[in-house]
Formats: C-alpha cells, structure tokens, sequence
C-alpha cells in the first residue's frame, strides 16, 4: 500500500538536503558571478546555483517517491533564504519551478512507474524559473530588464542556457542515482 503522507523521515531528509542547498549556493552564487562578471547577461549568475537544485531536486525525487517532494524542498529552500536577505521577487518564480518539475515527475511515474526519466527535470526546473523570472521582472519593472529590453533574444538565449544546465545537472543526478541504487544505498 502506497502512503501519500510524508514521514518524519521524509521531511528531515529534505530539511538537510534545502540546508545544503542554501550553504552551496552561497559558495556556488558567488562562483558564478565571478564566470559571468563581464557578461551583461541578466540572470546567468544564479546558473550555478541552479545546477546544484537541480542535481539535489533529482536525488530528492528518487529518494522520496512522493508527489510534492522537491516542491516542499524548494519551499524549504527558499523559506530560509527569505531569512538570509534574498528578495521576495525571486522567491515566486523558484518556488514555481520546483512545483512544475513535481508536477513532471508525477506524470513520467504515472506513465511508466519509473525514474529513468528523471532528466529533464532539471531543465524543466530552471527553465521554467528564468521564463517566470523574466515574467515577474517584466511586471515589477525591475531594472535588470534594460538589457533584455534593448535585445530581447537575450531572454531566449538566459532561458536556453538555464534548460541546458538544469539538464546537465538532472542527467549527472540519473546517473548517481542508478549507482546509488546499483550499491544498495536508494531502494
């Protein structure tokens, strides 16, 4: 019989997992922002951060086979990054991504029962996150939009390069996964 609820266990696996999610992307933000300092390309910075959402969204869906799972880490995630001074306009658009990625998890196991179709879940994540990204920026008004505004096939190109990476990302993920699995560790 399958249990929908999550255990206590569920949820403290997916606290430490947002926990290290928020302590790498400190790390990872400010790595990224040293790749991309002479590129005047909005919202590329938070690639690498997004690459590590991704691989640790994927782990978290083989782990915890239940539907809501990476939206409940990304809530967590970003629940405590509201804490540390990151700003409420950018909270709507992750938390968004991580709910689309639940929602195509929910379909591929609906179909085949499997995981081995994990790996678009990371593109699906962060390119859902840029489009709802460029979208709120784009209704606030906000000031990164000037670029986007002058040349606006840079929004494609942010969008493209966030898919690319979140599927590098999601793809690793599978990978480890089937390892992980391969050695006993995730039933």
């Amino acid at each position: 019989m399958t249990k929908y609820y999550f255990t206590t266990r569920d949820l403290a696996f997916i606290g430490v997992t947002a926990s290290v999610l928020v302590v790498t992307g400190f790390f990872t933000g400010r790595l990224g922002r040293l790749f991309v300092m002479g590129l005047p390309i909005p919202g590329t910075y938070g690639l690498t951060n997004g690459f590590f959402d991704a691989f640790m969204g994927v782990i978290v869906a083989a782990k915890i086979r239940k539907f809501g799972a990476i939206t409940l880490l990304g809530i967590i995630e970003n629940a405590i990054k509201i804490m540390t001074g990151k700003p409420f306009y950018a909270v709507g658009p992750a938390i968004a991504g991580f709910l689309l990625a639940d929602f195509f998890i929910w379909l591929v196991r609906r179909g085949n029962g499997t995981d081995f179709c994990l790996w678009p879940v990371g593109g699906i994540l962060l390119g859902s996150r840029a489009i709802f990204k460029i979208a709120v920026f784009y209704l606030l008004g906000l000031p990164l939009l000037k670029i986007i505004r002058a040349h606006p096939l840079v929004s494609v190109w942010v969008i493209l390069l966030s898919f690319a990476i979140g599927t590098l990302g999601s793809f690793l993920a599978s990978q480890a996964v089937l390892e992980l699995r391969r050695a006993g560790v995730i039933e």
